[in-house]
C-alpha cells in the first residue's frame, strides 16, 4: 500500500509492516524531526504543566514493584516530561532526545537530556536498571541497532522497557479492512514518522533474537478519536485540493471511522490484545 507519498510493504513471514526505500537518520534528524520542521514545538513547554500519562504510571508503578529507586534512561525524551515524572517518583533519570529545540528546554528546566541519538550519547550513559522506548522503536530506520545499543547500555539484569503500537489488535486490523474496501487511508501507519509498525509476536521474536527474553506485558486502548482521524490526513486533502469529491470522501470516512471508534473503545475491557503495547524485556 502506499500513504503519503511512502510505499509500506508487510512481511509475508512475521508480519511486519515497513517503509521503503528506507527513510535515511539524516533526513529523519534534518527535516522529520528538526527544529525547522516544527516538531513538537509545543512540547518544549514548562514540565511541571504536563501530568503524568497513563502509560507512564503503569511502567514507574512496575518498576518501583520489581527495582524500587532504579536509574532510568529514556530514550526520545522529548522535552523531558517522562525524565520528570520519574524523579518525582524517586528514580534516577536522564534523558536522550534527537530535536535540539526539545532537548535545550529539557535542559533548560534542570533535566539531565543529551542532544542526539542514543548511538552518539557518551559511553559514561550506561550501567541503567532501565531504559525506556516509548512510542521509539517504530521511528528509527534501524530497530535492531538500537535494542543493540540500549542491551549494552543496560546493566546485568536491567530492564528494556517498549511502548508501540500493534497492529495486530481489533482497531489496527478492521480498519485495515476499511482500506481494502473503500480505500480510506490506514490511521495506524503515518509514514515518514512510524517506518515501521510492529506487533506482538515480530516485536517479541526481535528482542528474543537480541538475547532479551520477556518478563511482563499489557496494552492500552487506541489512541484519542481526534488523533486517528488527524492521521487519516482526509482533511489535509480536502484543504489541499477544494474538490467536492474530496470533502465527500472525508464525510464518508469519517462517518465510518466515528462511530467503529467509539464500538472499539467500548470493547477495551474484553480484548486481550490492544493497540498500544507495553512490553518489559530483561
Amino acid at each position: 500500500m502506499k500513504k503519503d507519498g511512502f510505499d509500506l510493504y508487510r512481511c509475508p513471514v512475521c508480519k511486519l509492516v515497513f517503509v521503503h526505500p528506507m527513510v535515511p537518520i539524516e533526513t529523519l534528524r534534518t527535516e522529520v524531526y528538526s527544529e525547522a520542521s516544527g516538531f513538537q514545538a509545543n512540547r518544549a513547554v514548562a514540565v511541571e504543566e504536563i501530568a503524568e500519562l497513563p502509560r507512564a504510571r503503569g511502567v514507574f508503578e512496575y518498576l518501583q514493584r520489581v527495582s524500587p529507586r532504579t536509574s532510568i534512561l529514556d530514550v526520545g525524551a522529548s522535552g523531558g516530561f517522562f525524565v520528570s515524572w520519574a524523579l518525582k517518583r524517586g528514580f534516577r533519570a536522564q534523558g536522550v532526545e534527537l530535536n535540539g529545540r526539545l532537548a535545550a528546554s529539557a535542559k533548560a528546566q534542570g533535566y539531565d537530556v543529551f542532544h542526539g541519538t542514543l548511538a552518539e550519547a557518551p559511553e559514561s550513559m550506561s550501567g541503567y536498571g532501565a531504559i525506556f522506548l516509548g512510542e521509539v522503536i517504530e521511528h528509527v530506520p534501524d530497530p535492531r541497532d538500537l535494542v543493540r545499543d540500549c542491551k549494552k547500555r543496560l546493566a546485568p539484569g536491567g530492564r528494556l522497557v517498549i511502548t508501540t503500537p500493534n497492529l495486530d489488535c481489533m482497531w489496527s486490523t478492521s480498519t485495515f479492512a476499511l482500506y481494502n474496501w473503500f480505500g480510506i487511508p490506514w490511521s495506524s501507519c503515518t509514514p515518514p514518522y512510524h517506518v515501521y509498525q510492529f506487533s506482538e509476536v515480530n516485536l517479541d521474536r526481535l528482542l528474543e533474537q537480541e538475547g532479551f527474553k520477556k518478563e511482563a506485558e499489557w496494552y492500552l486502548p487506541q489512541p484519542p478519536l481526534r488523533y486517528e482521524l488527524g492521521s487519516l490526513h482526509l482533511l489535509k486533502r480536502y484543504k489541499q485540493s477544494r474538490k467536492i469529491s474530496d470533502l465527500l470522501f472525508m464525510a464518508f470516512g469519517f462517518a465510518l471511522y466515528i462511530p467503529w471508534w467509539g464500538i472499539v473503545r467500548v470493547c477495551a475491557p474484553i480484548l486481550r490484545k490492544n493497540f498500544q503495547m507495553v512490553k518489559i524485556y530483561v
